[in-house]
């Protein structure tokens, strides 16, 4: 049975729903297009009488069989669907919309064997499923089919014929010849005839030929790989040399004479040339096989080079220099020079490039270079670096040793063992740590006599700078350890002048200007005492827009510890503990807690005297509160609720209750309310409020009101309404209705005293139960 649709007394009851369906004949997708396939259906809903179910909500499940109705399950979907005014309802097998689907539509095989279609309907009444009867679909979905039929129909592009057998007549457009080719024919293009044609290619010894191409007029290719493969072996002579040579060779020439294994002349050009993509080996390689012997030698007696390196590719090198014995203790490179010029010129002619000009990598436990100058009397560095540019002009880098190391071995020298000057604006000096987990110092003094261990010496008498400057990101920017009994001793002599002053701020917001660190507990970090009559122990003040002249931080370091404590400690004083004085345009006070976790109090003040507890004054007292928690208000309150409610228990559970219940005094309990469940009950109480503006009680203001509810007695409360009494209008009186929680219509010739929730603020003619603002006032 269908629950009732109107509110009027009228009942629709229906034992059987009669489906008319007409199976239509689109998809809802082309073939060509490739979209997901879809089945349009749609249907009328009709009750035993034959009228049209209208406006009604159904579930309808459609399953495919295959061969026969009972036949296995192919495809299923269940529809959740509303008949509209004339019972008609339309949906698409295999589209989106099902709330469950079982298989997949699109695999379901058209063109084999019989497909039956089942209907079934979900009146939506606790009773499932009735089954509707099954269906032989006779004529298959021809696009569906057509999806899963193989190619037929004349070829076309570079096929001809027709399907499903075609011949290839063509290559990319251009015709092959029609002929049955030979043993070792291979087809060719005959630029004269414009098309393929079947021909031979063969290469015969002696070999003697003659040809003009714009590529490779002779061209082999070995494909194997192996260790002792070669593409080209010449021998001048009968018997081989024998030389070792290393294995995968393209060109291999031999002589057994006294002439070159390979030669090559060029008037112009190279006389040999050879180039590898591989690493560590050669585009030419030569070997020497006896002592004093050269790899590689070149001469020459003019102004040219005698061997000349070129490197044309963005990883590779002009020369390579390489000592393989591990036993060898001569250089992989010597340069000897018995002229005036330097041994070694390396040139870096890339202005762009940012590589240095010589690199060294060192792999073994000496240094990286060595440098000896043998000359006593030579008076000029050992090394001599120029840069006319802005960078460094000796960069020195390390992993884990010292990047530079300076000693002056001589025992009487006077001399500085690092002197940097400078002529220019910048330092002299610069020291740098990167590192942010690095904790030890940047630079580090260590002096084992009796003088200072630096000493700073500002000469110009006009210089107002300070003699150390110190800028610190982090939290300290000078740290003094010291075994005596003062870290820092300072004497201004001026008449104004400060002994210590410490600034913060001028490049951080979060800086500190003098910080004290005390382990004392008695003592602060910092301790500042007056011994003036009106002076201050501490005077802090702030000349910046949104400075503090006082911050107090507190739970620093994962502490729990105090912002801010104030102590009066003299109990005969009459004297506030904490006196604040604004004459500024913005608050006197403003506390803000920025913890959305936090459960604690925004403001928490115990008080053991008799005074009032607050007190508000303007003028004269305006917000007074008392010791025993009685607020007086000289100009009224408001809230930001709507109404005036009270917490009432309930009957059962108040989660079982929702905001707008309609309440009635419970019969069963005392001082209980429950949810109204008849027609102008006289025992209506209120209504389950919202957001009420004051909430009273007679428990604590700190006890658990969650078993209770906020019953609305006065004031407007959103309030559920159904249209068992008629459709509602503004200034309707409103009364029970028989649905449990509702409010409907009152009929005044009806309503009696006690009856009335309140007046309607709102329309509401909805077939649906719906909730509207209501001015709440039993009567």
């Amino acid at each position: 049975m269908i629950p009732n649709r109107l509110f009027s007394g009228k009942h629709f009851h229906t034992k059987v729903f009669i489906l008319l369906i007409f199976a239509l004949g689109g998809f809802a997708s082309t073939l060509q297009a490739q979209a997901p396939r879809k089945l349009g259906y749609q249907g009328v809903a009709r009750d035993a009488s034959g009228a049209p179910v209208v406006n009604t909500g159904i579930n309808v499940r459609l399953t495919f069989h295959d061969l026969d109705p009972a036949g296995t399950v192919l495809y299923s979907e269940e529809w959740p669907v509303l008949t509209n005014a004339f019972g008609l309802f339309n949906l698409q097998i295999g589209g989106p919309g099902p709330f469950f689907t079982s298989g997949l539509f699109s695999n379901i095989d058209w063109k084999t064997g019989d497909k039956y279609l089942q209907v079934e309907i979900d009146f939506r009444d606790g009773n499932g499923y009735f089954e509707m009867g099954t269906t032989q679909l006779i004529s298959v979905p021809f696009a569906m089919y057509a999806a899963q039929a193989p190619p037929s129909g004349v070829a076309s592009g570079d096929l001809s014929g027709a399907y499903p057998n075609p011949t290839v007549s063509k290559i990319q457009g251009r015709d092959v010849q029609d002929l049955s080719p030979l043993n070792d024919q291979i087809l060719k293009w005959n630029i004269f005839n414009s098309r393929w044609e079947l021909g031979y290619d063969l290469v015969r010894l002696p070999f003697n030929g003659e040809g003009s191409m714009n590529g490779n007029l002779f061209d082999l290719h070995n494909t194997n790989v192996s260790t002792f493969a070669k593409t080209i072996y010449a021998l001048r002579g009968t018997s081989p040399t024998g030389l070792a040579l290393p294995g995968n060779i393209g060109v291999h020439g031999d002589n057994e004479g006294a002439g070159a294994g390979v030669a090559g002349t060029s008037n112009a050009g190279y006389g040999v040339y050879g180039i590898t993509s591989g690493s560590s080996v050669a585009g030419v390689f030569g070997k020497a096989n006896s002592p004093g012997g050269y790899g590689v030698k070149g001469q020459v007696s003019n102004t040219g080079s005698g061997v000349y390196g070129l490197s044309d590719g963005p990883f590779s090198r002009g020369g390579y220099f390489e000592a393989t014995d591990a036993t060898n203790t001569y250089p992989a490179l010597e340069a000897s020079n018995n002229g005036s010029g330097p041994a070694l010129r390396v040139s870096n002619n890339n202005t762009a490039s940012t590589i240095p000009a010589i690199s060294v990598f060192n792999d073994s436990k000496a240094g990286g270079m060595f440098i000896n100058n043998n000359n006593p009397n030579s008076t000029l560095p050992a090394l001599d670096v120029y840069n006319v540019g802005t960078g460094v002009g000796v960069f020195s880098r390390t992993q884990v040793g010292r990047a530079g190391f300076f000693e002056v071995l001589g025992v009487n020298s006077v001399s500085e063992a690092v002197k940097a000057t400078t002529v220019g604006d910048g330092p002299a000096a610069a020291f740098i740590s990167q590192k942010s987990t690095n904790h030890d110092p940047v630079v580090n003094v260590e002096h084992g006599g009796g003088g200072k261990g630096i000493d700073i010496n500002l000469t110009s008498p006009a210089n107002n700078s300070a003699g150390l400057n110190v800028h610190s990101a982090g939290q300290r920017g000078i740290t003094v350890d010291a075994a005596g009994t003062t870290g820092i001793y300072s004497i201004a002599f001026a008449s104004q002048a400060i002994g210590v002053e410490g600034r913060s701020g001028l490049n951080s917001q979060f800086g500190i200007g003098v910080k004290g660190v005390s382990n004392s507990s008695y003592h602060g970090g910092v301790t500042g005492v007056n011994s003036n009559t009106n002076g201050y122990g501490v005077h802090g003040y702030a000349t910046g827009e949104l400075g503090s002249g006082i911050f107090g931080e507190g739970g620093a370091d994962n502490s729990n510890g105090f912002a801010g404590r104030f102590v009066t400690s003299n109990n005969d004083a009459n004297l506030p503990t904490v006196w604040i004085q604004n004459y500024s345009l913005g608050q006197g006070l403003n506390i803000i807690n920025y913890n959305t976790a936090s459960t604690e109090d925004g403001i928490n003040m115990s008080y053991s005297g008799t005074g009032n507890f607050l007190v508000f004054r303007n003028g004269g007292n305006k917000v007074r509160i008392n010791n025993a928690g009685k607020g007086f208000f000289n100009g009224g309150t408001q809230t930001g609720g709507a109404d005036l409610a009270e917490a009432f228990d309930v009957e059962g559970s108040a989660d079982g209750y929702e905001p707008g219940d309609v309440l009635v005094i419970s019969i069963a309990e005392d001082r209980t309310v429950t949810r109204s469940a008849s027609a102008y009950s006289p025992l209506v109480a209120g209504v389950y409020a919202t957001r009420p503006g004051v909430l009273l009680t007679e428990a604590s203001i700190d006890a658990d009101l969650s078993d209770k509810v906020p019953m609305g007695v006065t004031g407007v409360i959103p309030t559920k309404v159904c249209l068992e009494g008629g459709p509602i209008r503004r200034g309707d009186l409103l009364v029970t209705a028989s649905l449990p929680g509702m409010a409907m219509k009152a009929d005044p010739d009806k309503v009696k005293p006690g009856q009335v929730i309140g007046k309607a603020l709102e329309n509401f003619d909805s077939d649906h139960t719906g909730k509207i603002r209501v001015l709440v006032g039993i009567r």
